[in-house]
């Protein structure tokens, strides 16, 4: 493996190797395995050369409505008869209202009968009966509204929209996790790797181990007990490599009947395995638009087979970034010098040089950040995460091992906790 890499690297000469760095620098984040001189491809040698990378609805379905409470009786009438006016006219205001009030108006005008004999009148009251009629309108039945009553029935969750604070709130019932990616992916350095009772960030992520007890009751078993696994990561593949391995294997991944959720580490050895994607900004970007491209064919392959937003069946991407083994410095301590970290210690990288391929590095994050979001993924930032924890620090706080490349331990279950939490907002 070191006669490979000192071929790619020293084999070019001193001469040669300052003319192609004119403009350009080491990255400090790479795949362990050396470059060969070829683009694009990582050594395959004897030495197990490993590449770097690799809910139910939230909301109740309860409607809030508040039933209408209509009110059971009109405010008219009150639907007594009205009295007659039967009384004498020297008996003033003595008819009464339809609305049971006295009657407001003027006594019957009518006079008592003063004339002899057979008067027409016949002492009879005259004046005309009151006028107010009977409310014959029937009382309000204060029926209740006719519309349907709100049953509070639960949401069948048949047309998840998505947009939850967190991935976890769109998985209503997740049945599948597939684990795409490289080395990193793989779980290459940890314990297991991604085996039962492995330590490998992925299968931390699907069940936790003992040693973790902080996180007994957080990890997606814990969630969905009968979720299934997919690993298909593998060392030193780049995007490319998991693309045309996914093609020729997806038709027999599990069927899945609700939610499935992919980890997608790639993209350390798409940087890496070539010197000029490192040190020259052009090839940089030529690289992080393949990268973007089979990452799309990624999403839509898997999208395809498992999405069917109506049915309530959708996919959820976590998306890993590249990281910087120097914490933005360009140099590592000379006691490190395998892998990738011999790389590092090339004399012929000046200050600028490991300045400019840092800022490649960031480039070509930027890139993996923007096609997350383009197909609705969710970054997980391990660049970040690994910035204070790289090969300058010491003890328990260096999380990556002497190759520069593959985490420890330690550093498989940190990058569990920031999985989790950019799945779920937990963090322990």
């Amino acid at each position: 493996m070191r006669r490979s890499l000192r071929r790619g690297w020293f084999g070019l000469g001193v001469a040669t190797l300052v003319g192609l760095c004119g403009a350009c620098a080491c990255s400090g984040v790479t795949e362990e395995g050396a470059l060969d001189g070829r683009p694009g491809s990582a050594d395959r040698g004897a030495a197990d050369d490993e590449g770097i990378g690799g809910e139910s609805d939230g909301q109740s379905g309860e409607d809030r409505g508040a039933r209408d409470e209509g009110t059971t009786d009109d405010a008219g009438g009150d639907g007594g008869p009205d009295l007659p006016d039967g009384s004498s006219d020297t008996s003033e205001g003595s008819d009464v209202s339809d609305a049971g009030v006295p009657d407001a108006g003027p006594a019957d005008a009518g006079t008592v009968d003063s004339g002899d004999g057979d008067d027409a009148g016949t002492g009879q009251d005259s004046g005309q009966q009151d006028a107010s009629v009977q409310d014959t309108g029937a009382a309000d039945a204060g029926t209740p509204d006719a519309g349907t009553a709100d049953t509070g029935a639960a949401d069948t969750g048949t047309a998840d929209t998505g947009g939850g604070n967190f991935p976890i709130d769109d998985l209503d019932s997740l049945s599948l996790y597939i684990n795409l990616g490289d080395s990193m992916g793989a779980g290459y350095n940890a314990s297991g790797r991604n085996g039962s009772g492995g330590k490998g960030y992925a299968r931390l992520v699907l069940e936790n181990h003992k040693d973790y007890p902080a996180y007994a009751a957080h990890h997606l078993k814990a969630l969905f007990a009968a979720v299934q696994f997919k690993d298909n990561a593998s060392s030193g593949d780049t995007s490319s490599d998991q693309l045309s391995a996914l093609k020729s294997s997806i038709a027999f991944f599990p069927s899945a009947s609700g939610d499935v959720l992919v980890s997608l580490t790639c993209g350390g050895n798409d940087f890496n395995n070539d010197i000029q994607v490192m040190l020259f900004r052009a090839q940089t970007e030529a690289a992080a638009a393949k990268l973007q491209e089979n990452y799309r064919e990624i999403a839509k392959l898997i999208k395809n087979k498992y999405e069917n937003i109506p049915a309530g069946k959708r996919v959820v991407f976590l998306v890993t970034n590249v990281t910087d083994p120097t914490g933005g410095t360009g140099n590592v301590p000379s006691q490190y010098n395998d892998g990738f970290c011999e790389t590092i210690h090339n004399p012929l990288f000046t200050p600028q040089l490991r300045a400019n391929a840092i800022a490649n590095l960031e480039f070509f994050n930027e890139k993996i950040a923007e096609v997350t979001a383009e197909f609705g993924g969710y970054l997980v930032d391990s660049h970040a995460m690994f910035y204070d924890h790289g090969m300058n620090e010491s003890g328990t706080d260096r999380w990556l091992d002497t190759d520069c490349v593959h985490p420890t331990n330690e550093g498989h279950h940190q990058l569990r906790r920031e999985e989790w939490a950019t799945l779920t907002g937990e963090r322990f």
